[in-house]
């Protein structure tokens, strides 16, 4: 998300804000990103900042990287001559592993947790560095716990009888029995992909080619 700077912008020391929230945590308005963002909004406001850029970072269980993270750290590593300054909410928001640590750690930027008043910049104490790292173990931990409990979460689905996510392809979500959600297979879909795998399974037919005459009877 890109800022848009006023003229006297210049005077002020650039920086980058950084939010993040899972698909888990948005049910809780303390993590929202629109909470975290007008957090930071203020804080660089109200101590001379010009946001270069918002970086935004909205996770599914579904989708394994970070890619608002990685633009951030190659935003700034670009910029060594401004030297933009890092603003996150805490600690958690940041990090997710000591391996997101040490990358923030090797671009050498200001570093501002404005939730936890923690400014860590290139030659602060050992002393200081020494506890933020001890934060960053603890927001580790905060991140697999989370993880394990989500599992955990769809195997006690599971184990009731009951689908944890969304349908794959070829089957819809229902309510079954005493209200369960369950699968059964979608009645427009499924006949379309049991006949996809019977062309296939006649080694007649490329995986192009299947799409192709899918597409020619109006499967899309």
């Amino acid at each position: 998300m890109k800022t848009h700077p006023q003229p006297d912008d210049a005077a002020k020391r650039p920086a980058v804000i950084y939010a993040r929230v899972s698909t888990l945590e948005q049910q809780s308005e303390g993590y929202s990103v629109a909470a975290q963002l007008k957090l930071l909004r203020d804080y660089a406001k109200a101590n001379g900042f010009c946001v270069l850029r918002e970086f935004v970072e909205a996770e599914s269980a579904k989708v394994a990287g970070r890619k608002a993270f990685g633009d951030m750290l190659q935003f700034v590593s670009e910029r060594p001559e401004s030297a933009p300054a890092i603003l996150a909410e805490k600690t958690d928001r940041l990090y997710r592993n000591l391996v997101d640590f040490v990358k923030v750690d090797q671009l050498g930027a200001c570093l501002h947790l404005v939730r936890e008043g923690e400014v860590l910049s290139p030659g602060v104490s050992t002393d200081k560095t020494f506890m933020h790292t001890i934060h960053v173990a603890i927001a580790k931990r905060y991140s697999d716990n989370l993880s394990m409990e989500a599992k955990k979460g769809m195997r006690q689905k599971a184990d009731e009888g009951m689908w944890p996510t969304s349908a794959p392809i070829g089957y819809a979500n229902v309510r079954g029995e005493e209200g369960r959600n369950i699968i059964i297979p979608d009645p427009t879909y499924a006949p379309m992909i049991e006949w996809m795998f019977q062309q296939y399974a006649t080694a007649s037919y490329s995986m192009s080619e299947i799409g192709r005459m899918a597409d020619e009877h109006g499967w899309r």
